[in-house]
């Protein structure tokens, strides 16, 4: 049995924002309400999942795998369409087995999950591993703070890039939230200020 075709065209509503600024103004402003076109498809997802269900239905496939992680919006909305419309579902999910509300309504939708791993490094091995690219930098920082006239610009640097990281290195929320990235944002903090002032006590030292 292959895919589709599928006939759903769902209908979002529009809300107009009453606000006397805008009134004021003479403006009208009107917001899609997305998230109300279905309990479970929603937001901008069927639209998104909408041509490649179609390319799927074209080609014969009886199902769709796709790839996201533990708290996927898109496989969640995929599983969903799945159960609805009697195709299968597969996810393939970054990181190691969890029961997060996500998985659980996945699995509740008959979806098929197959857990990848981080590719070689177990969680706490890719935030040690990030922990060292980013204490890295924390010396960077410290530098180009000094260079800078000691202002908490490069610190607020430091602390963004730090976040960023995370989902530049596709971290899994378990492990970026957990007892590790907590340690290593401190870390990597205290680093900075150390270099920094180890540099500036030098300097201090070089002028008596």
């Amino acid at each position: 049995m292959s895919l589709g075709p599928f006939h759903w065209l769902p209908s979002a509503p529009l809300q107009t924002l009453a606000l006397d600024w805008l009134s004021r103004a003479g403006v009208e402003v009107a917001v899609l309400r997305l998230d109300q076109i279905d309990p479970l498809i929603s937001g901008n997802k069927w639209f998104k999942l909408a041509p490649h269900l179609a390319a799927a239905g074209e080609a014969g496939a009886r199902g769709i795998i796709s790839l996201g992680g533990a708290h996927s919006n898109h496989l969640h909305a995929l599983a969903a369409a799945g159960k609805r419309f009697g195709f299968a579902t597969v996810g393939l999910l970054r990181g190691h087995p969890q029961d997060t509300p996500t998985v659980l309504d996945l699995q509740g939708f008959g979806m098929q999950l197959h857990w990848l791993g981080y590719g070689g490094f177990d969680g706490g091995g890719m935030a040690l591993f990030i922990g060292a690219v980013i204490a890295f930098g924390g010396f960077i920082f410290a530098w180009l703070d000094h260079l800078d006239g000691n202002t908490l610009w490069c610190g607020l640097a430091l602390h963004v890039s730090m976040n960023l990281a995370w989902n530049v290195f596709s971290l899994d929320d378990a492990v970026a939230l957990g007892w590790q990235a907590t340690s290593l944002r401190i870390g990597t903090a205290l680093l900075a200020v150390a270099a920094l002032a180890w540099h500036v006590q030098r300097r201090r030292n070089r002028a008596l």
